[in-house]
């Protein structure tokens, strides 16, 4: 039986699995992706052990790439418990396509938050996809900081095109500016990326940050301190 393939070639999925698709998705009928998870979940403890990661390969390869079901994908990471499960579903994430549905696009954001928090280089490639080449959904702010402070380079990258393909309306006085306000050498490390190549930028964002630590009572003595230097 042909096996999906790597690379830039064509990716195939097993016939046996095809059919056994048709017949499930059939069954399923509009069931959420939830509750669709939930039905894989028991098809997968029913698979023979030996077959399960060869299932799995196939399922990613349909849900992720042919069909663009992320919400379901997420829904089945708990029963990945080899870390080769995990490459495989970042193999099959790229590449990422046009903007979807609201929820699948939470779904998507998700997805690639985990894979960047996992702290493991294999799994950067759709992470950097997502942040720096693909268009920005509004679930975009949500996976930066799933790099932080493992991935310095690729956090400061992606904040560098938010700051140059945003609006300042778009994140003043928004999460967006207080995530950084406990974190001043998260602070200093866009600065670095930014503040050399648009010194435009970086201005804004220091003065957005010094309004925002004007309005927030959390900030220690110490925490403002520290910001204080990083805005220097």
């Amino acid at each position: 039986m042909p096996r999906s393939l790597r690379g830039g070639d064509e990716a195939r999925v097993d016939r046996r699995f095809e059919a056994w698709w048709d017949g499930f998705t059939r069954r399923a009928g509009h069931a959420d992706p939830y509750e669709t998870a939930h039905r894989l979940r028991g098809k997968l403890r029913r698979t023979r052990v030996s077959e399960r990661s060869e299932f799995l390969r196939d399922l990613w390869e349909v849900l992720l790439r042919q069909r663009r079901e992320y919400g379901i994908a997420l829904f089945l990471l708990d029963t990945v418990t080899d870390p080769a499960g995990l490459h495989e579903l970042a193999a099959r994430l790229s590449p990422l396509p046009e903007l979807q549905s609201s929820d699948e696009e939470a779904h998507l954001a998700d997805l690639i938050r985990l894979l960047a928090a996992a702290g493991e280089p294999a799994l950067l490639p759709p992470v950097r996809e997502y942040l720096l080449e693909r268009a920005m959904s509004r679930d975009w702010v949500s996976v930066p900081w799933a790099l932080w402070p493992h991935q310095k380079e690729l956090f400061a990258q992606a904040w560098q095109r938010y700051l140059r393909e945003s609006q300042p309306d778009d994140w003043n006085g928004t999460p967006v500016v207080r995530s950084f306000l406990a974190e001043p050498d998260a602070v200093r490390i866009v600065r670095s990326q930014v503040a050399s190549e648009h010194p435009e930028h970086w201005h804004v964002l220091r003065a957005a940050l010094i309004d925002e630590a004007s309005h927030v009572r959390w900030l220690s003595r110490e925490q403002r301190a520290s910001l204080d230097r990083a805005v220097r």
